[in-house]
């Protein structure tokens, strides 16, 4: 039988030879980077409440595993886990994916790696932002891991001294509102950390002669009760400790709550990160990360496990970057004035 050569024949056989060639390129180029062939499993355990794949961080981490030569359902897949603030649905999941045989167990949150470092000693767990994980109970040593757990800390507690100097210069602070949602440990071994914020910032604020009022927040729930409490008391200022619970939707998100309990009193409100000026706190003083940003970089921690690197040999991640924020809108409409000691350090939110 003769074959016709046409040119529509000849541009299909010279596109799928250049198909070809890109896919052993790609092929060459993972095996160069010491990527294993085959689909990994990677299970992502989040303590907040459900949302979509493609939400920035999520979408952030995909962006960050593509640089590193990694494609999502080539080679890898991600399982979505969401605890919903629930302990003991955490932990249930945190088996489900070792029972699964997952690869790696990204955990969100402090609450999240303790978890996973419960349900299991061997499995690798990437942190995405989890503070303190030494008074967590989840690594020995930051430089030096040694165990299953490596990726982002955050700065815990180490802040709060300079977060209540640079309050007590927007306003004098004599009784201080703490607002910090409670997430329990796992036993001994794994302590609660929001219970060592608030034992370390009633010391700090000791040492700048501060009483601190920390009404319990267990549930989205107990927001609006906690600031109802708190409107009978002679409160300076209010103190928003790092946690999911703030942006879970609903008729009202409860950092929206405390927002306008705030400009109601006219008196500032204060976090550790800018997420939080930039949803209407007054200021804020933390690590310069985004969470989209720490979604991103913990591909670098994946990847590198994906390799076949062990997690206990990858150092720790600590800020290195640390930021004061003020909202001028919300100082504007509180009629407050920031001291030119705290603007003059300060990144200027319109």
């Amino acid at each position: 039988m003769r074959v016709v050569l046409t040119r529509r024949s000849l541009l299909g056989a010279m596109a799928a030879a250049a198909a070809a060639g890109c896919d052993a390129s790609r092929l060459g180029d993972r095996q160069s980077r010491g990527i294993r062939k085959g689909t990994a499993r990677i299970g992502l355990l989040s303590s907040g409440t459900a949302v979509a794949p493609d939400e920035p961080p999520f979408a952030a981490f995909r962006e960050g595993m593509r640089v590193e030569g990694f494609e999502e359902s080539q080679d890898y897949d991600i399982a979505y886990r969401f605890g919903v603030f629930d302990p003991d649905l955490m932990l249930r999941w945190a088996k489900e994916f070792v029972a699964d045989d997952v690869q790696v167990i990204m955990a969100s949150t402090t609450g999240a790696t303790q978890a996973a470092r419960a349900a299991t000693s061997s499995v690798p767990i990437v942190m995405i932002a989890s503070h303190d994980p030494i008074d967590a109970g989840v690594v020995k040593d930051l430089v030096r891991p040694g165990g299953n757990v490596t990726g982002h800390s955050l700065t815990g507690g180490d802040l709060m001294p300079l977060q209540l100097d640079y309050l007590q210069q927007i306003t004098p602070v004599r009784l201080l509102a703490y607002l910090s949602p409670s997430f329990p440990g796992y036993g001994p071994s794994y302590p609660s950390v929001t219970d060592a914020f608030e034992r370390r910032m009633r010391a700090t604020a000791a040492t700048f002669g501060i009483d601190v009022l920390a009404p319990r927040i267990q549930s989205t729930a107990d927001v609006a009760p906690a600031l109802a409490t708190l409107a009978s008391e002679p409160i300076d200022a209010v103190f928003l400790i790092e946690s999911p619970t703030w942006f879970v939707a609903g008729t009202r998100r409860p950092i929206d709550q405390v927002v306008d309990f705030a400009a109601r009193r006219g008196i500032p409100s204060f976090g550790s990160n800018r997420l939080y000026a930039q949803n209407g706190v007054l200021a804020t003083y933390g690590d310069a990360r985004s969470y989209v940003e720490l979604h991103r970089t913990a591909a670098t921690y994946v990847g590198g496990i994906l390799r076949g690197t062990r997690p206990g040999d990858l150092a720790i991640d600590k800020p290195t970057r640390l930021e004061l924020v003020v909202n001028a809108k919300t100082a504007s409409a509180m009629r407050r004035e920031i001291p030119p000691s705290v603007l003059g350090r300060a990144s200027v939110i319109p």
